[in-house]
C-alpha cells in the first residue's frame, strides 16, 4: 500500500464533484465498475501495469478487458469529452422535465 491508491480515490473524487456524478464509477458490482473504469480510461495503461506487476487477471476481467478493447476504449478519453457529454446529459434531462 502507498499513497497512489489515495490519490486514486481524491481523483474520483473530484471528478465526481467536478461532473456532478458522485461516485463517478457506479458499478453494479466489481466487474461491471472495472468496465466503467476501462471505458473511461482505457486498456492501455492498465494492460501496461498487468504486466509490469505481472497480474494474473480472471477470466471474467479478461473478458472485460476484450469487450472494451472491441469497443475502441483503448486510449483515455478526453476530459473536455466527459464535460460535453455531461452538459448534454442535462439538456436531455431538462428537455424531457419539460414535456
Amino acid at each position: 500500500y502507498d499513497y497512489a491508491i489515495d490519490m486514486w480515490g481524491v481523483g474520483c473524487i473530484l471528478v465526481g464533484l467536478l461532473l456532478r456524478r458522485e461516485p463517478f464509477f457506479r458499478g453494479k458490482d466489481n466487474i461491471d465498475q472495472l468496465s466503467k473504469i476501462i471505458a473511461v480510461l482505457g486498456t492501455t495503461d492498465l494492460m501496461l501495469y498487468v504486466q509490469k506487476y505481472n497480474i494474473a487477471l480472471t477470466r471474467d476481467v479478461r473478458k472485460v478487458i476484450a469487450k472494451q478493447a472491441m469497443k475502441g476504449h483503448t486510449t483515455r478519453k478526453q476530459w473536455l469529452s466527459l464535460l460535453l457529454n455531461r452538459k448534454q446529459q442535462q439538456q436531455q434531462q431538462q428537455q424531457e422535465s419539460s414535456s
